[in-house]
């Protein structure tokens, strides 16, 4: 065991060439780069995906209200209060059956994954004008 020590106490510490730290420096700037425009590209692809999607959900939603008579219980508690008041338990059930829920799923996930997608978007275009600001 002693031996080994005292090979290593022996050894000169190793001097790095100087052009070392300014090539490490440049190749993770590099790789940052890369990975900030991947991500941003992504993000961008993620939203318009999800704004395509959310186009067709919003007439899905549409369709399946005006199918389903979702419009006219609505036009009718506004029409006659005094009814809906007597028959409030009936008429929220029929409401209730009547809401198109998979396409209000559907309009919902891809609004909330069209805004994280934004968010994302925006904060990798904020990293990467802080790139070209630092590293300019």
């Amino acid at each position: 065991m002693d031996l080994n020590v005292s090979l290593f106490r022996k050894l000169s510490p190793a001097i790095p060439p100087v052009e070392l730290q300014g090539a490490v420096l440049s190749a993770l700037r590099v790789a940052e780069r890369r990975r900030v425009i991947t991500q941003l590209a992504s993000a961008i692809a993620v939203n318009a995906l999800s704004l395509v999607v959310l186009i067709v959900s919003f007439r899905w939603v549409a369709v399946d209200a005006a199918r389903s008579g979702f419009f006219e219980f609505l036009s009718a508690a506004a029409a006659d209060a005094e009814v809906l008041a007597a028959y409030w338990q009936d008429f929220a059930a029929a409401l209730l059956e009547s809401v198109p829920t998979f396409g209000l799923l559907l309009l919902l996930s891809a609004a909330f994954t069209g805004l994280r997608s934004l968010r994302a978007a925006l904060r990798d275009l904020a990293r990467m004008r802080n790139l070209k600001l630092t590293h300019a």
